[in-house]
C-alpha cells in the first residue's frame, strides 16, 4: 500500500467514526427525549375510585337513584367547592364519587387532561343521558378542580370553565 491509499484509508476510516459517533448521539439523544416525555405525561391508570363498569355492578340495574341521605349531602356539601379544590376536599364535601374516569382531548393526538369524577342523584339508563341530575367534577393532572359542573339540579352553578382545563 502507497502513502496515498494509506491517507485515503485512514480518511474514510475517520468518516465512518464520525458518522458512527453521530449516529449514537443521535439515538441517545432520540431515546432520552422520548423518555423524559413519557415520564412528564406519565398517567395514571386508576385514582383509587370506582370506574363505571363498578358503579353500573354496584347499581344492578337502571333507573337508579341515589338514596335520599346520598342526595342532600351533595346538594348540602355542593357550597363548600370550589375551583382548586384537591380531591380529598371534593370527596370530603361529596362523599366518594358514583365513578372516576381520566378525560383526554379530542384532537389527533390526544392529551392527558386529567379526570373527573361523577355524582348522580338519579340516572334513567346505562346510556348517556343529558337529563340525569349529575354533578360533574373536573379535575387537572395536578389532581385540583378546574371545572365543577351541576346539570338538571336547581340551586347549583357552575363554576370554572372548561378552558382551564388544557395543561
Amino acid at each position: 500500500m502507497n502513502d496515498r491509499d494509506g491517507r485515503r484509508a485512514l480518511k474514510s476510516d475517520t468518516n465512518v467514526r464520525a458518522v458512527v459517533g453521530l449516529a449514537a448521539c443521535l439515538l441517545v439523544a432520540t431515546l432520552s427525549c422520548g423518555k423524559n416525555e413519557r415520564e412528564a405525561t406519565q398517567i395514571p391508570d386508576r385514582d383509587g375510585k370506582r370506574s363505571y363498569a363498578d358503579f353500573k355492578q354496584a347499581v344492578g340495574s337502571f333507573p337508579y337513584t341515589a338514596p335520599e341521605e346520598r342526595q342532600s349531602r351533595i346538594r348540602k356539601g355542593y357550597a363548600q367547592l370550589a375551583v382548586g379544590a384537591t380531591k380529598e376536599q371534593v370527596a370530603s364535601a361529596l362523599g366518594e364519587p358514583d365513578y372516576s374516569q381520566n378525560n383526554f382531548s379530542k384532537d389527533g393526538k390526544p392529551k392527558w387532561l386529567g379526570s373527573s369524577w361523577l355524582y348522580y342523584l338519579s340516572k334513567r339508563s346505562d346510556g348517556a343521558n343529558s337529563f340525569d341530575p349529575v354533578v360533574h367534577v373536573f379535575f387537572g393532572t395536578d389532581g385540583r378542580a378546574t371545572w365543577i359542573v351541576p346539570s338538571n339540579i336547581d340551586g347549583l352553578n357552575e363554576m370554572g370553565s372548561p378552558s382551564t382545563r388544557r395543561p
